[in-house]
Parts: C-alpha cells; structure tokens; sequence
C-alpha cells in the first residue's frame, strides 16, 4: 500500500490511504497478531532555531478479518513558522490478550517497520527567537501540549556539518 499526501487548499497535510486487506503477507511475520495497526506521525523540524515538534499523530487500525476501506487522513495540528514536515508511517502488528482483554504490540527492536512517507518544505521563514516564542506559548497552554515540543535540537550544527558527538 503507498498512500498518497497532499496539501489542503488550507496547507494542512492529508493523506488518502486505498482500500487494504489483511494479505499472508502481513501474515507471514507474526501468525498469532489478530490486528494491525499503521500509525502516521507529523513532525515539524526548524533546523535554524533549533528545536522539532509533534504536529499530530492518526492511527488507523485494521483486523484480519475485514479490509480497511478507502479513506483519507487530515492532520490538524498547527504548522510552526520556518518548519520543514516529515510524515512518516509506521506498522504495528497487535495480539489479543485474553487475560487483560487488551490489545498488545507483537513489534520489537529487531523488527519495527517504518518509513519517512513524505517531506514538505518549509511554506516561509521564521524570525530570530521564534523558537523561544513557541515554546512560551506552548508552555502557556499546559503541560500536556508542551510534551510535543523539543528544544535543543542540533539543527545549526547539522546545517554547518559540524559533528554532534565527541571523538573519543
């Protein structure tokens, strides 16, 4: 499946997914899963003031015993100024639990199935300090909103080739 991204005529993300089935071969790795789930993640980086944040996250779960039909995902999340978007999608094969009656991920580190779907350019440019100002903002409207947002990425050093870690 290849889902197609597109911008809105309001410059929000949309992603339209086709019509899935569950096939042997998502099968194949994990017998015992009984649903999947495809996560999309949207994340905005500003590499210049350094700092990247969750803009939204849709889940779209299927079962082994019916298809998923065609349907179309917006992000709703606000596109920071001076933003570069990554979309990326991910896989997670899911087993019941009979005794907690709860669903739980079968992936592990060695098998995690993920992919960067689409990157969008950043729409304009963003002021000395306008990281600082989102994160104030962001701070302002509590705790929970705030946990989408992370300074202090080395985005200036990426940009100038410098390293990120010490030679040792």
């Amino acid at each position: 499946m290849k889902p197609r991204v597109s911008l809105t005529e309001q410059g929000q993300v949309k992603v339209s997914l086709p019509s899935l089935g569950v096939d042997s071969e998502l099968l194949d790795r994990f017998y015992e899963a009984g649903r999947f789930r495809i996560r999309f993640v949207l994340v905005a980086f500003n590499f210049r003031e350094e700092f990247y944040e969750y803009v939204d996250v849709k889940d779209v779960v299927l079962s082994r015993l019916s298809p998923l039909p065609a349907q179309e995902l917006l992000f709703e999340g606000e596109w920071p100024q001076g933003c570069l978007l990554l979309l990326a999608a991910s896989l997670e094969y899911l087993s019941y639990n009979r005794l907690d009656k709860t669903y739980g991920s079968l992936n592990s580190k060695e098998f995690s199935p993920c992919e960067i779907i689409a990157a969008i350019p950043a729409r304009d440019e963003a002021g000395q300090g306008y990281g600082r100002q989102r994160y104030e903002k962001l701070r302002e409207a509590g705790p929970q909103v705030l946990l989408s947002f992370f300074s202090d990425y080395p985005g200036r050093k990426m940009e100038q080739g410098q390293k990120l870690w010490r030679e040792e």
